[in-house]
């Protein structure tokens, strides 16, 4: 088994089955079906599409997917649900799309990305929340969503990783202190999915993908300040989320979270190891 073939044809198809060159962007669904006609993704899929494409290196499909992220930036600085460019805004979206601009700065050194990345930083750094602490989810609205806080603090700690900018490595840890203080389960280890800013009430559903961003995250913070409590956290985390009797496996023993969802948690696991 080659891993890097088995990418390399992964990319293949993805841009020979979802990307249209007559509308410059990748399509919601598969083109080549019968009856298939093109539909724009949301901002989150294409986000996680950007993000493959800038690992393959191809500064043309990199171009091609910045190009493409760029129709859902409004005149604020921020990356809309759809192509409307409206206010339908998500925090954490947002931080995913700021990760494509930095893996894309990355890779073709073009401070465009990096400066549109710090922009974007600069507008979610400022939807924490004063009364709750935490995050926002969505722009107006008052849940606070530990998936939001804890992809802002891996914005933060990923531009940190560029600019040296020790604010930033403050900013995320500021992010997973909350979590770990205000959104984790007693019972398991696990983190809940978020909290009411209004009420306090808490959201007790919980995600794979948010262990995942938070061990990517405290991985970051690790490195910059050798912290032994910090990767004690971060292991006790991952035992917790691989614990097969836990929230994140079935009756059977098998991984429960779809793909959407986990592939930000194998993703944590690996920037841990």
């Amino acid at each position: 088994f080659s891993a890097s073939a088995a990418f390399s044809g992964s990319i293949n198809t993805l841009w020979g089955t979802f990307w249209s060159d007559s509308e410059s962007s990748f399509s919601d669904g598969a083109l080549h079906c019968l009856n298939s006609t093109f539909d724009s993704p949301s901002i989150w899929d294409l986000a996680v599409t950007g993000r493959a494409i800038t690992a393959s290196s191809d500064d043309a499909g990199i171009t091609k997917v910045i190009n493409n992220c760029l129709e859902y930036k409004n005149s604020e600085g921020w990356f809309s649900l759809t192509t409307a460019k409206d206010q339908d805004i998500y925090v954490d979206d947002n931080a995913q799309v700021l990760w494509v601009f930095l893996d894309a700065y990355k890779k073709t050194g073009n401070h465009d990305h990096l400066q549109i990345a710090q922009s974007l930083f600069q507008l979610i750094k400022a939807q924490w929340v004063q009364k709750s602490g935490g995050v926002r989810w969505k722009l107006g609205a008052p849940y606070v969503a530990s998936i939001s806080t804890l992809e802002a603090a891996l914005a933060a700690a990923r531009l940190f990783q560029i600019t040296g900018d020790v604010e930033l490595i403050g900013f995320a840890k500021q992010c997973t202190d909350w979590v770990f203080k205000t959104l984790v389960d007693e019972k398991d280890g696990l983190i809940f999915d978020g909290l009411n800013s209004d009420t306090g009430e808490i959201n007790k559903g919980k995600l794979s993908y948010t262990v995942g961003v938070m061990l990517s995250t405290l991985s970051i913070i690790n490195k910059s300040t050798a912290s032994a409590s910090i990767l004690k956290q971060a292991v006790q985390l991952a035992q917790s989320a691989l614990n097969t009797k836990g929230v994140f496996y079935n009756a059977d023993g098998y991984w429960n979270n779809r793909l959407s969802y986990s592939h930000l948690f194998f993703g944590g696991l690996v920037d841990l190891l």
